[in-house]
């Protein structure tokens, strides 16, 4: 297994299975297309100099094994991501019909789930932020938050240590666990809540 760098200006694009590791950096691309899998690390990074960060696309039916995405570098999902942790000012965006699974996002990481995405296994810790429009299952803890926005749905959350969950008008809640933690609720009559308790 090899770690590759995409030069600067570049973008490769992945359509078989790849057991390689990228380096993507500011200015360079990285897609895995319709029947590609990148089984290596993948790590989407920005640039000290400020020329922002660098792009990795997952395109439907493509699929990324092992990712960290920082430093203003971004992912866009349409297919399939395991394993990805987002952290200082890394971004993530799960499109419909895109698919997160396993997530962690922290330290000013960012997250945007879109209607029609799937995100489950997803830890908020420690500064991250989550904008739910899809259906997301997730633990938030130690000063993380997830946003639940209209058409979103958070399902099992568990809210503990000093994480807090937002539910706007049109978000469902269910099977919520707050436990030393917050939720906020907006406003409550145009909201749909199930089961929630505190421990």
């Amino acid at each position: 297994m090899t770690t590759i760098t995409i030069p600067d200006g570049n973008t490769i694009s992945v359509t078989s299975f790849d057991n390689n590791s990228y380096l993507v950096q500011a200015n360079t691309q990285l897609v895995i297309a319709n029947g590609g899998i990148v089984s290596g690390l993948i790590t989407v990074t920005g640039n000290p100099a400020g020329r922002g960060g660098g792009n990795l696309e997952v395109q439907s039916g493509g699929t990324a094994l092992n990712t960290i995405v920082s430093s203003g570098g971004y992912t866009r999902v349409s297919g399939a991501a395991l394993n990805t942790t987002i952290s200082s000012g890394g971004n993530l965006e799960v499109d419909a019909g895109g698919s997160a699974l396993t997530t962690v996002v922290s330290s000013a990481g960012n997250m945007y789930q879109a209607s029609g995405g799937y995100v489950s296994g997803l830890t908020v810790s420690r500064g991250g932020q989550v904008q739910i429009g899809g259906t997301a299952t997730a633990i938030v803890d130690n000063g993380g938050g997830d946003n639940v926005f209209s058409a979103g749905t958070a399902v099992g959350t568990v809210v503990v240590n000093g994480g807090s969950e937002s539910v706007n008008a049109g978000g469902v809640a269910s099977g919520t666990v707050v436990s030393g933690g917050n939720q906020f609720v907006k406003p409550l009559d145009d909201i749909e809540i199930t089961a929630i308790s505190s421990v």
